[in-house]
């Protein structure tokens, strides 16, 4: 608990290496979250509040630390937070590469070393929360254990283990001050901490101009691969004449069949268009609805996927009273399928419909595999 409490503190000091850690394990994190909770953008939401936050009062303590302005702590956690809702709101992988310019944009408070060489740091912080049990756990995990050896003289063996076994608890238990301070104190002297970090801030300062070009291009780079990550590649139609389709047809013909777990299916069409089926309350009515004369169950005019995108219907019939059957248009094929692959959900004709496990499932048949997009 106490290293919790020291994530939150307000009025510690943080070292280099324990701001660089903790800057490191918020963009990872938040990046396992994004893969694991992309279906609850609400929860997201959240989550990246709460390490926006941390990031935020770690810059906070870092900045305490080198006796600078708080103002600097604002933009990296704000820029993180920003660049954390457009990849949660948007669903783009795209948008993961731009979490290296609020990271950059954090590692400027690193340039900065400690004013106060007075200070004790354990685990990299110093403050009123009190980290030393967590730092004298870490040093004893550390210490090498001495293993008697059963070869030679036993008994002198174990006499001189003994001796040094004691050696080490009486140095643990009589002086552990000493032993905690040398091991987690961090010395800030001018030879040690004035060294490379000063330099690179003062290179960055003298070249304002070179270091504005070299971000505008990053950020230019940045946005070039979230745009093609986002651009599907346009698709060549060739116009042929084929039979209509007879919607009306007592028999759907179907292939490629892949059963979903939230039972319903997809599969294709002899005219090279998508259907999804499923099994659902009885009902006397044969046809739902029809884009031809443009009447039926409005409900039924769209597949609408969780990020409220919609691809129509070209009709969506019930055969043996329960089991209905939705046509796609094949000029839709594309498209659908791979909204299918990568949404989270569906809703069709007043049914949700989850899309767990659909990527892998549809991957596996060749059909679908030509038409997906990644």
């Amino acid at each position: 608990m106490p290293l919790i409490q020291s994530l939150f503190c307000l009025k510690g000091k943080d070292n280099r290496t324990r701001f660089f850690i903790i800057q490191v394990s918020i963009t990872m994190l938040f990046v396992v979250f994004n893969t694991v909770l992309a279906e609850n953008p609400l929860v997201m939401v959240v989550c990246a509040l709460l390490l926006s936050v941390i990031s935020g009062l770690a810059a906070l303590r870092r900045a305490n630390d080198a006796n600078q302005s708080n103002k600097l702590l604002l933009a990296p956690s704000l820029l993180f937070f920003v660049t954390c809702l457009l990849i949660i709101f948007t669903q783009s992988s795209g948008f993961m590469f731009a979490l290296i310019l609020p990271f950059l944009s954090q590692l400027y408070l690193l340039t900065f070393s400690g004013q106060n060489a007075e200070l004790s740091y354990h685990l990299g912080y110093s403050g009123p929360v009190d980290l030393t049990a967590n730092a004298a756990h870490y040093q004893q995990a550390s210490i090498r254990r001495v293993e008697p050896t059963l070869a030679g003289n036993l008994s002198g063996t174990i006499d001189n283990t003994t001796i040094d076994n004691t050696t080490i608890d009486n140095n643990q238990f009589t002086e552990p001050s000493q032993q905690q301070d040398a091991h987690f104190k961090v010395p800030v002297t001018h030879a040690a901490q004035d060294d490379i970090g000063e330099q690179i801030r003062e290179f960055l300062l003298t070249h304002k101009q070179k270091l504005a070009i070299s971000l505008g291009v990053l950020m230019l780079g940045v946005l070039v691969v979230i745009v093609t990550a986002n651009t599907e590649p346009e698709q060549t139609v060739v116009v042929e004449e084929v039979e209509a389709p007879n919607l009306n047809s007592d028999i759907i013909e179907q292939a490629n069949i892949v059963e979903l777990s939230d039972g319903f299916s997809i599969a294709s069409n002899p005219y090279q268009g998508i259907v999804i089926s499923w099994q659902a309350d009885d009902t006397l009515r044969t046809e739902l609805w029809n884009i031809a004369t443009g009447k039926g169950d409005e409900s039924c005019q769209q597949l609408v996927f969780n990020n409220n995108q919609g691809i129509r219907t070209a009709q969506v019939q019930v055969k043996n009273n329960s089991t209905y059957y939705a046509v796609f248009s094949p000029l839709d094929s594309h498209e659908l399928v791979n909204q299918l692959a990568k949404r989270g959900s569906f809703k069709l004709c007043g049914y949700d419909f989850s899309l767990k496990g659909s990527q892998a499932a549809l991957g596996k048949v060749n059909y679908y595999g030509n038409l997906l997009s990644y």
